[in-house]
């Protein structure tokens, strides 16, 4: 006799046979999850290890003062050679190599002896072995030299209300290194990266104001170039460099020809570069209005341009008039004159201009009439730029009691600055130049404060 079942007892069974297989279908899923997992971690650990051994052996017995704390969350290191030249992990062989490292988002250097092995800069230097500084940014802040933050000319750079600025300042006020900041910080770079520029700002004023960080940093396309490297003592010489010096900043941006349209714009971008004796004068007036095309084609975002000693070409060329009677001052004014106005008059492919130099006269001046000019001689102490080019009171305060100068030597530090004084009434204030402050602090601070490499 064969046994039978309620309806509802059938839809039971049923309903729990199912409850368990969905249950054990849940259990295979988890499981595959769990080796999957295992075999990422298991592959994870072996790559570290692998490259911790192979740090190791690339750095033979010398100790790493980082890895050393076993703090797992270690910032990360960069290395780079006595030339300023980043490193990967196949040249760490290199005796000279140094080590750079972000704590608490201050780059460190820590330099590398036979002798003492890894060493920490607690003191920021001041001057090199041979007594001077470098001028550019962001090698000051690498190579662990002491740097008063001015990083604030940037935002006062975007609140610029005008397009093209010229500012005049005296020799050593830290021009050529204000400008390599705003490169450093604005410019768009697509190629790779040896440090994160994000480290290099981390600890300064203008990483505060996020909403400018979000906005500007890394964000605009950058013509930047220094016109102290145009000499010559006729203009066959100086015009040679001058194409010269075209060529090179062409060469920084030497990824545009990769999306550049049409045919004839790559072609010309590449006779800039190879410096083509088949372009004649009017092009190379033309060029860097033509680079600021081909950026704002590239990037679809409107170019500053960065221009530093801008006077000296022509103070040059005047110069060798008088001495040696071969006149070409006209010829090389004529010449800038014609590429400033390409560059900078309704030009619309140019967001803002900033303009350099150390000295205005009629004999030097070639710039378009409507540039903004910001002297010493006419400033008041709220006006914009003033105090992006020197130290201030509070900056030589500080600067002395970092360094623990005695009072007698800061007393002789203040004195031999000559402090200029700009303003008027309550508003006057005193402006010391940055180039004779590190100089004389080095004199005080001797050997012991020098760069070793």
């Amino acid at each position: 006799m064969e046994a039978s079942f309620p309806a509802s007892t059938t839809t039971i069974i049923g309903a729990s046979a199912t409850i368990v297989v969905a249950l054990a279908g849940c259990l295979i899923k988890q499981r595959r999850r769990y080796e999957i997992s295992s075999k990422r971690q298991s592959s994870s650990a072996s790559r570290s290890s692998s490259r911790s051994t192979r740090r190791r052996r690339l750095t033979n017995t010398t100790t790493n003062p980082i890895s050393a704390t076993g703090d797992s969350s270690s910032p990360p290191v960069y290395y780079v050679d006595e030339d300023h030249n980043f490193l990967s992990n196949d040249y760490l062989r290199y005796k000279n190599s140094h080590k750079i490292s972000p704590e608490n988002g201050v780059l460190r250097r820590i330099y590398y002896d036979d002798a003492a092995g890894w060493q920490k800069l607690e003191v920021p230097r001041v001057v090199n072995k041979d007594g001077h500084r470098p001028s550019n940014f962001d090698e000051i802040i690498l190579k662990g030299y002491e740097f008063v933050d001015r990083s604030l000319f940037i935002k006062d750079c975007i609140e610029f209300n005008g397009r093209v600025a010229l500012i005049i300042r005296p020799h050593g006020s830290g021009k050529t290194t204000n400008l390599s900041m705003l490169d450093c910080f604005f410019n768009i770079k697509p190629t790779a990266e040896p440090i994160p520029r994000e480290e290099i700002f981390r600890d300064l004023e203008i990483w505060k104001p996020k909403n400018i960080v979000r906005q500007y940093f890394k964000k605009v396309p950058v013509i930047h170039f220094d016109m102290s490297r145009i000499k010559g003592t006729t203009w066959a010489e100086m015009y040679e460099n001058i194409k010269r010096m075209i060529c090179l900043v062409y060469l920084k941006h030497k990824y545009l020809p990769n999306r550049l349209e049409p045919l004839e714009d790559r072609e010309h971008f590449e006779a800039i570069c190879a410096c083509d004796r088949g372009l004649i004068e009017a092009d190379w007036e033309k060029a860097f209005r033509d680079l600021s095309s081909y950026l704002y084609k590239y990037h679809n975002q409107h170019c500053f341009v960065l221009v530093d000693n801008f006077e000296l070409p022509a103070e040059m060329a005047y110069d060798y008039d008088l001495k040696a009677g071969k006149p070409f001052h006209k010829k090389a004014l004529a010449f800038f004159k014609n590429m400033f106005t390409e560059l900078l008059k309704d030009n619309p492919y140019l967001d803002k201009a900033f303009i350099v130099g150390s000295d205005i006269s009629k004999r030097s001046y070639f710039l378009p009439a409507h540039v903004w000019e910001y002297t010493l001689s006419d400033s008041n102490s709220d006006k914009i730029f003033l105090d992006k080019f020197a130290f201030l009171d509070h900056d030589m305060q500080k600067l002395l009691q970092q360094y623990q100068l005695s009072p007698e030597d800061r007393e002789a530090v203040l004195e031999g600055s000559k402090a200029r004084k700009v303003g008027k009434g309550t508003k006057k204030i005193q402006l010391y130049n940055p180039e004779i402050v590190w100089r004389l602090v080095s004199e005080r601070l001797g050997s012991s404060h020098k760069a070793k490499w």
